[in-house]
């Protein structure tokens, strides 16, 4: 599939039918974030402009933003419409907008957002590959139209779903190459570990944390390190001290062990956990419906 991804993308790259958008959808822990990682340094190599913002944006709400702050800190006037013309011939700017199901949006502003960035690449060189977990893109996928997204398909479906690539579980081939990636994997594999999408997802956020060295870190440690992340990022979505979203961790692992059991009913987890501290952690990933 990831091969196939790497094809159509190098397509849409080069395609002069106007179409500006490329979208990768795929669950949690398929490599979205991976294979985004490795088409924007291939790019790099091949010399196209590549700009990379993971879900925070950098503390901005639309992605327009953390664009215009790079375009600044390289010439104060220079705007992206500048920066477009100026590009050399067959080199297109690459925006990479990971995640964006995990934007702190609503799901109707994060749609107006993408419909802007998307309705100003039109006519120019700009690209913009974007990363969406499934269960996410029924809200989100609105903006991607078949006017301006690239399908590899020979048609979108019925619901006008426009998908340029969906990404499923690793093969062992793919995971090899994803490990080239984040080296760190190598050395904190147990087992077949090293082979497992989610800890790739694992160690891939905390690579991009710049006060973390996974180089001294070991496997426990690493899922420490990942599962504080994630609780602070909860934590301040919805204005709580961290201690509480992990005291509602404990609470909700504590009822499944006394269960004996692997997960909560929907209703029990609403039941045991505050309903802010619920919702955020299904859209971190940290718990998933299931069936």
């Amino acid at each position: 599939a990831r091969h196939q991804t790497e094809a159509d993308f190098w397509e849409f790259v080069g395609q002069p039918d106007g179409k500006n958008a490329f979208t990768i959808v795929g669950s949690a822990g398929a490599g979205k974030s991976t294979t985004m990682a490795q088409l924007a340094l291939e790019a790099a190599h091949r010399g196209h402009i590549v700009l990379w913002f993971t879900e925070e944006m950098g503390g901005a709400t639309d992605p327009l933003v953390p664009i215009d702050r790079f375009l600044e800190r390289v010439a104060p006037t220079l705007t992206l419409k500048d920066a477009l013309a100026i590009l050399p011939k067959e080199k297109e700017l690459l925006v990479f907008l990971d995640a964006i199901n995990e934007w702190t949006l609503s799901p109707s502003a994060a749609r107006e957002s993408l419909a802007r960035i998307l309705t100003l690449a039109a006519p120019t060189s700009l690209r913009v590959i974007v990363s969406c977990r499934d269960t996410a893109w029924a809200g989100l996928k609105a903006a991607f139209t078949l006017d301006k997204t690239f399908s590899a398909g020979a048609s979108p479906s019925s619901s006008g779903d426009v998908t340029s690539a969906r990404l499923a579980a690793f093969s062992e081939e793919e995971l090899e190459r994803a490990v080239e990636v984040y080296p760190a994997v190598e050395r904190l594999a147990v087992g077949s570990l090293a082979r497992q999408p989610l800890f790739l997802r694992v160690v891939s956020t905390l690579a991009e944390s710049t006060d973390i060295d996974l180089g001294d870190l070991s496997v426990l440690e690493v899922f420490d390190e990942y599962l504080r992340l994630r609780v602070e990022r909860v934590a301040r979505r919805i204005m709580r001290p961290p201690e509480k979203v992990a005291q509602a961790i404990d609470r909700a692992m504590m009822n499944i062990a006394e269960r004996g059991s692997e997960f909560l009913t929907r209703t029990g987890f609403f039941t045991e956990l505050p309903e802010a501290i619920a919702v955020s952690l299904l859209d971190e990933g940290l718990f998933k419906y299931s069936g």
